[in-house]
């Protein structure tokens, strides 16, 4: 039998009204608990509309999303990045030292499904400010505050090794807004600026969106295994971009 489409979408509806409340009673007190609310319950609401699409016959097509499995893309090249202005109201800036915590805020809201820790940034990054002011990029708004991240990193310093596409993550309350392809642009056109001629990145299988976003700027499946061609396989239903394994 196949899942009640309708009776979903009254789900979501009650969901919406109910956690409306409840993001105005914490609005008046803690604007971060409103956001980390908001990214929680965006996180669910994606699964729970994708789950409505899908029939009983067609479930273990879904287990490739909650499985969260990890994936690598990359790009052979620099060349042709595609080219995202970014929105007027908004700015991209480099590392400045204090924007730990900055960064640390923007993943602990963005991010529901990696567990954020005040020390995960200095495990990831290390403590090189020179380097960070060279690689790490900050989306800021129209008040100053920074509101999204992502870093051309690389793994062994040495720029003859492919850079790194990592950490990227936009606040949920300006996801939408047409910010995640310039802050891509950005990225990966220093990735090329500093030296790299390929590039890299990890991601889940749970982020569909971010996925397919990594598929327009021209990244592609690592396959290295059986294991790798069978979970691109299995994701292809939710791409919008035809992937080759």
């Amino acid at each position: 039998m196949g899942l009640n489409c309708n009776k979903n979408k009254r789900t979501n509806s009650v969901i919406k009204k109910q956690a409306g409340t409840r993001i105005f009673i914490i609005r008046q007190n803690n604007t971060f608990a409103l956001y980390r609310v908001a990214g929680i319950l965006a996180a669910i609401l994606k699964i729970t509309y994708t789950d409505s699409r899908i029939t009983h016959g067609h479930r273990t097509r879904m287990d490739i999303i909650r499985e969260n499995l990890d994936i690598r893309m990359i790009r052979e090249h620099l060349d042709e990045i595609p080219d995202y202005a970014i929105p007027a109201g908004y700015s991209t800036r480099w590392y400045q030292p204090g924007d730990e915590k900055s960064w640390y805020k923007i993943h602990l809201l963005a991010d529901v499904y990696t567990k954020v820790t005040p020390d995960l940034y200095e495990k990831e990054f290390g403590n090189d400010t020179k380097m960070l002011a060279e690689r790490q990029c900050f989306l800021v708004d129209r008040k100053g505050v920074l509101i999204g991240t992502a870093t051309a990193w690389l793994d062994d310093h040495s720029i003859q090794s492919p850079g790194r596409i990592h950490w990227v993550a936009i606040v949920p309350v300006e996801q939408g807004k047409g910010l995640a392809k310039p802050l891509l642009t950005a990225v990966c056109n220093k990735l090329k600026d500093l030296g790299h001629s390929r590039a890299y990145l990890t991601t889940q299988t749970i982020r569909i969106a971010a996925i397919n976003l990594y598929l327009k700027f021209g990244f592609v499946p690592a396959v290295n295994s059986e294991r790798d061609k069978q979970i691109w396989r299995r994701l292809q239903t939710y791409l919008k971009y035809t992937v080759q394994v």
